[in-house]
């Protein structure tokens, strides 16, 4: 699958395939959150969740709208308002109310939705979960 709009999606197609360069879901430190990493704490707290999301299935692939809304389901059971932000500013432009003039701003696609109708995370996405990465190295150290 080529680029959509300029960004790269990215999938493993199975738990054992490993991509240099690309953290594993598993590796991925989300015990201090995501805070810095994606500019807008909402955007973070989409991203900590969609990580939590491929952590569950153990490796990067795309998954459908129906998936990835049984899994918020399942984790925040009385909670419409984390499935209703599941793609905050992980998918297109969003509005940045932070200051005193509202703006919208865009950002680089961390989804794209392919033609097959499965959402695709991109290599852009997982770069910048690098910095969380705890090694077994670092867990031992």
């Amino acid at each position: 699958m080529g680029g959509i709009k300029g960004c790269t999606p990215f999938f493993e197609e199975s738990r054992s395939e490993q991509h240099p360069g690309i953290p594993r879901p598993e590796e991925i430190n989300l015990s201090d959150g995501l805070s810095g990493t994606f500019g807008k704490c909402e955007t973070e707290t989409a991203a900590e969740n969609l990580v939590r999301f491929y952590q569950a299935q153990g490796f990067w692939k795309p998954f459908t709208l129906i998936e990835i809304i049984d899994f918020y389901r399942t984790r925040f059971p009385k909670n419409d308002s984390a499935v209703n932000q599941l793609f905050s500013g992980l998918v297109g432009a969003w509005e940045d109310n932070g200051g005193f003039f509202g703006c919208i701003r865009t950002s680089p696609d961390y989804l794209v939705l392919g033609a097959d109708g499965n959402y695709y995370p991109t290599v852009e996405f997982t770069s910048r979960l690098k910095r969380h990465v705890t090694t077994k190295d670092q867990v031992l150290a």
